[in-house]
């Protein structure tokens, strides 16, 4: 908890909402004013913390919460704004929107990082990016982001508290330039009822509104020459980004987009010439209107679309440029809410949104696809063309209720959606080599197929957030959800928030309550994947036995899935400066869509009866000073199992060669230990230090045999363990008025060795070998702002 006041730069408010027990505010509604019209807009994050681009001086500040005094103050006095609450005898008037996604019981530290701190810190141009510089964020092997064990198809991605996941996999692609977003952070098991669709804790991103004047910025238009790895001085890549915003009538507007292409270098593949290496080529564009149609009516509109293409994509020392895959992905995204207050104390929100996303992969080679034990060779044997299209509608009311006893605020929420998925799958025979070259299995497949899912789906939530006392928060709801396809699941959850002592100084909050998450529509659609059909031939000195089996997809009994959370945190202000935490969490999931593996039935059959259990401990200190300079470490220790054959792991990213007997076995990224440091510091001259350090345990892995069967069963390896220090150096100037930002990255400056593969086929001359370690990498930028 952020308990120092912020400070205001040149062109800069920075500050934070606290309550009269000095406890910090998220969700509260802070407007930019000149007179009375609005010019700009934000949300307070989870530690309370607000941001302002301040175009001049003489402007006010007006904060409104949902049971709390709306509160006007300079903006001169805005740097540490406190709120009292509603009086019990009469209804609090609300003139703004109430960011409802947050809770009293959400983190309030290491769960949040604002736009102005994350720009600075290694690696982040894009919001998703930011999210592994929290301690509850492991970026897994395969690229994808696991918040505290809830695996990604488990934890959609909300953009303004719209779902931006894909309907198929429950995965998500789209990331936004941090120039779009006011900043990213995790709902960590939100006691919030109304936040449903999601097994425990998911992403959030709040993008930004436009203001009254004109302002815009560039960045990223130097492309980048390759300075480490092979082919020194050649083009490695070119991003650059822009954005717009401003006003017209009563409509503030802000637009932001970019353009990649990366060129990415393989460790022991690509050469000194500079090949092979994984090329991607995308955009990115997003918009955003907002319209003030009254003083109690607001309407905003946001679109976007991205697109990538990737090709080699997986190149790899285990697999080379003919077996890697092209990929192509495209989002189209559309979004409304309209916010309408009703007398004094009666806040209507209508939400629409409609979401189309297009997967297309496919071999890079004609080549037959072969499986070997030093990896995979030839071809790639799937292809795959798949649409899924998700319509959104939502309705809340919230309504602040006075009584004897403290205040209320009344949520009802009702959801309903439609999704559908068509698409095409193709998949050639695979064969399966000894490390003498010798056929030893061999797969093949049906004809093509076409692949289909449609899902009608509804929710109700009522929730309650009652302050008895000016020193404790309760809440607690109930929801029911309904889906066409896996039936209905009731859900409920209650969490605390109390103040210890008369100082405030010390907060208690914890939770306990029951998650519905949903069915992603490819485990549906996997009943009209082809048949396949696995020979293997078991060869001795005087025999050889061939022996096939026949593996028809089908699929039965789907659930919603359900998980049990609990958790309870300790967050202490040792000063005005530093914060601590300590906090213990505790999931358990079951009803996961999960692929059973029958071969001696023929069957390959997907139904609700998987599970999986998350443990972890973590404690964390924030030291803030200065302007804007912030240190932050954390220490968690945590424990991950489940299904090894859960069904959108192994098929979020296409189809897999091999199919497998499945057990409950460690998650692919159980880290029982990890340490994270990064710290945004500022120097004299307009100089800026942003160090950056993570130090945890190795990721599990299986052992094969040569046929690609697990030996001793799956995940029971680890890799050695990972350390990185990440370092940004940056210098502000201005230059004829303009903001000028210039900065150097290196990536990895210890050089220390963290593979990312390993050779674990058993009889394999390479066996036990790990590779694909990225050394030292340095990059730099140019941004311009206005």
């Amino acid at each position: 908890m952020l308990l120092s006041a912020g400070t205001r730069a040149s062109d800069e408010l920075r500050g934070v909402v606290v309550d009269q027990t000095r406890l910090a505010l998220p969700g509260v509604r802070l407007d930019l004013l000149d007179g009375s019209v609005i010019i700009r807009s934000t949300t307070t994050s989870g530690v309370g913390e607000f941001v302002f681009d301040l175009p001049r001086p003489g402007l006010r500040v007006r904060a409104a919460l949902a049971g709390f005094e709306t509160l006007t103050v300079d903006a001169t006095e805005a740097g540490r704004i406190t709120m009292s609450l509603a009086s019990t005898t009469e209804t609090a008037e609300v003139t703004a929107t109430v960011a409802a996604a947050d809770s009293p019981t959400a983190a309030a530290s290491g769960a949040q990082l604002p736009q102005v701190t994350a720009k600075r810190l290694p690696g982040v141009k894009h919001s998703r990016e930011a999210l592994p510089l929290l301690p509850s964020v492991i970026r897994g092997p395969d690229g994808l982001l696991h918040i505290d064990g809830v695996r990604p198809h488990e934890s959609p991605l909300l953009m303004d508290g719209f779902d931006v996941t894909d309907p198929a996999t429950g995965l998500a692609s789209i990331d936004l330039p941090l120039e779009a977003v006011t900043g990213v952070g995790i709902l960590r098991d939100p006691m919030n009822i109304t936040v449903g669709g999601s097994l425990g804790s998911l992403a959030a991103i709040e993008t930004k509104s436009g203001g009254t004047t004109l302002e815009g910025g560039i960045e990223g238009f130097v492309p980048r020459p390759r300075i480490t790895g092979g082919g020194f001085g050649k083009l490695e890549g070119f991003s650059p980004r822009a954005y717009i915003g401003g006003s017209f009538g009563r409509a503030r507007y802000l637009c932001a987009g970019e353009f990649d292409f990366d060129r990415i270098p393989v460790p022991g593949v690509t050469s000194r010439s500079g090949s092979p290496d994984t090329k991607q080529v995308g955009g990115t564009l997003f918009a955003r209107t907002d319209f003030q149609l009254s003083g109690r009516d607001t309407l905003s509109l946001e679109g976007l679309f991205v697109a990538g293409h990737r090709r080699q994509y997986g190149l790899s020392p285990l697999r080379t440029m003919a077996a890697a895959l092209t990929r192509f992905d495209r989002d189209l995204f559309g979004g409304a809410a309209n916010r309408l207050t009703i007398g004094k104390s009666l806040l209507l929100t209508l939400r629409l949104s409609l979401l189309v996303h297009r997967a297309e992969s496919g071999p890079n080679s004609t080549g037959d696809a072969q499986l070997t034990p030093v990896g995979w060779s030839g071809g790639s044997f799937s292809s795959l063309e798949r649409d899924a299209t998700r319509a959104h509608v939502s309705l809340s009311l919230q309504k602040s209720v006075g009584t004897a006893r403290g205040l209320h605020d009344l949520t009802l929420q009702t959801d309903m959606e439609n999704r559908s998925l068509r698409g095409n799958v193709l998949e050639t025979a695979t064969t399966v080599l000894d490390a003498s070259g010798t056929i030893i299995r061999s797969l093949s497949f049906g004809p093509p197929t076409t692949i289909a899912a449609n899902d009608r789906g509804g929710s109700i939530a009522v929730r309650d957030l009652w302050r008895p006392t000016s020193s404790l928060q309760i809440e607690g709801g109930v929801r029911g959800d309904f889906s066409s396809l896996a039936g209905w699941a009731p859900s409920a959850r209650v969490g605390f928030r109390y103040s210890l002592g008369s100082d405030g100084a010390s907060v208690l909050k914890g939770g306990v309550g029951t998650f519905v998450g949903s069915v992603p529509l490819s485990a549906p659609a996997f009943a009209g994947f082809p048949t396949r059909f696995d020979k293997t031939s078991n060869l001795s000195a005087d025999s050889f036995s061939p022996t096939e089996w026949v593996l028809r997809p089908s699929v039965s009994g789907l659930e919603l899935p359900r998980a049990f959370a609990a958790n309870l945190r300790l967050e202490r202000a040792l000063s005005p400066t530093w914060d601590a935490t300590l906090g213990v969490g505790l999931r358990r999931a079951s009803r996961l869509a999960t692929l059973d593996v029958r071969p001696d039935l023929g069957l390959a059959r997907v139904a609700s009866d998987g599970r999986s259990q998350y443990r972890e401990a973590e404690v964390g200190l924030r030291h803030t000073w200065g302007d804007a300079s912030v240190f932050f470490i954390s220490y968690t220790r945590s424990s991950a199992v489940g299904e090894s054959n859960d069904f959108s792991s192994l098929f979020g990213n296409g189809d897999p060669e091999v199919l497998q007997r499945g057990e409950m076995a460690r998650l692919g990224t159980d880290t029982p230990h990890r340490l994270l440091a990064w710290s945004v510091i500022d120097l004299p001259a307009g100089f800026g230090l942003s160090p950056a350090i993570e130090w945890r345990s190795g990721f599990p892995y299986s052992i094969f045999d040569a046929t690609w069967r697990y030996v001793g069963g799956p995940n029971r390896a680890s890799f050695p363990p990972s350390f990185s220090l990440n370092l940004v150096v940056d210098k502000k100037l201005t230059f004829k008025g303009q903001r000028i930002k210039l900065d150097v990255q290196v990536f990895n400056l210890t050089n220390h060795f963290n593979p990312r593969q390993v050779f674990s086929v058993l009889g394999s001359p390479l066996f036990g070998t790990f590779t694909n370690s990225v050394g030292p990498t340095v990059r730099g930028d140019i941004a311009v702002g206005w």
